[in-house]
């Protein structure tokens, strides 16, 4: 047992004498990692977008043709058919984008506390543009709701989920025979009822992360 604990403190030895460049590996593997949560979050998005533009190509092209090859009738219950689906594939992209947000807060705070183990206050000082200012407050991300900011991934599904709410609530109106003012109202209704949902429940769960990111931060 005594040599047992005789060689884990070698090794143990052994590896701080190398502490250094196994920092600098775990940065390098932190910024890989950065890079692709980023682009796996830009290619589910992406696919999404390019999914919804399809499907309203195929609705177009069956219900187009004249003679259509489906009754036109048949239009709003399939439209809100089709939409109702993307949708449930659209509200899991956007959880998956609010995951690729919060994944990359926390690879962005520990990749500033392994700065900070190789530069001092008064470099980062010096040289302000060279390492994204370690020392200085974090940058908070903000996820406006009632704004469209710089057009991000996020928005803009949240946007087109917004569209395939109103359009499925639109089409059930319609083969519910509701009044055509009514079916206006229920359809811009439900759109801005989701948008607003998944933006809020987006800023929530970032600026909570955000958070207990910096909080850890301070106590460490």
């Amino acid at each position: 047992m005594e040599n047992t604990t005789e060689s884990a403190e070698s090794i143990s030895s052994e590896a701080r004498k190398k502490l250094a460049d196994f920092l600098l590996a775990e940065y390098e593997h932190m910024v890989e990692s950065l890079l692709r949560n980023e682009e796996s979050g830009e290619k589910r998005a992406s696919f999404f977008v390019t999914l919804v533009g399809a499907a309203g190509g195929i609705l177009g092209f069956v219900f187009g043709e004249n003679p259509p090859i489906v009754s036109r009738d048949s239009i709003p219950i399939a439209a809100a058919a089709v939409a109702t689906v993307l949708l449930c594939l659209g509200v899991l992209t956007v959880r998956r984008l609010i995951e690729r947000d919060v994944v990359t807060d926390k690879l962005i705070f520990a990749l500033r506390t392994l700065r900070r183990l190789f530069l001092t206050r008064g470099e980062a000082a010096v040289l302000t543009n060279a390492f994204f200012d370690p020392y200085g407050p974090p940058r908070r991300r903000p996820v406006k709701v009632y704004s469209i900011e710089k057009g991000g991934w996020l928005h803009t599904v949240a946007f087109v989920n917004a569209l395939l709410t109103g359009i499925t609530a639109a089409g059930l109106a319609v083969s519910w025979d509701v009044a055509r003012p009514r079916q206006i109202v229920i359809a811009l209704a439900g759109g801005v009822v989701v948008w607003i949902g998944q933006l809020t429940y987006a800023r929530r769960k970032v600026a909570r992360n955000h958070a207990e990111l910096e909080r850890a931060e301070r106590l460490g």
